[in-house]
């Protein structure tokens, strides 16, 4: 599925290096059904073109803030089955994804730890679920600067 939407993007929005992030990019990883995928640009300004050739095609602008990347998802009725990080080169973000994924990939170990806590993550609710955020949010943090 990664590979052939990778195509599709690419050939549509003219560029080339689209990555394949998140948990679905880890082979035996738990993960929700949502394709993640990172695409590095020059300047964030390139997103605004995005929108306009995705829009026709499904995607939605998921926001146009003042956050340094962009992100465009298309769906599935109300469910998000890609979503596409458009990044700027060089942002900490894009960067500690890929080395997150890149980790979890070599190291079965590790690629076991995050999975003990995504599943025991997807069981909480209530104010508990703002601490299991964060705990898996500085796993995340302190795997990829590790790596």
């Amino acid at each position: 599925m990664f590979r052939s939407m990778k195509m599709r993007l690419e050939t549509t929005l003219g560029v080339r290096g689209i990555e394949h992030i998140g948990s679905t990019a880890i082979p035996g990883m738990v993960a929700r059904p949502t394709i993640d995928m990172l695409l590095y640009v020059d300047s964030i300004d390139d997103a605004l073109s995005f929108s306009k050739k995705l829009e026709p095609l499904g995607w939605r602008t998921d926001d146009l803030s003042d956050n340094p990347y962009r992100t465009f998802s298309k769906y599935h009725m109300d469910t998000p089955v890609y979503r596409l990080y458009v990044v700027p080169n060089g942002m900490d973000w894009g960067e500690d994804a890929v080395r997150f994924r890149d980790r979890l990939r070599t190291d079965w170990e590790v690629a076991e730890t995050y999975k003990v806590l995504k599943l025991k993550a997807a069981g909480v609710v209530g104010p508990e679920e703002d601490q299991m955020a964060q705990i898996l949010g500085d796993f995340v943090r302190d795997v990829s600067k590790a790596a």
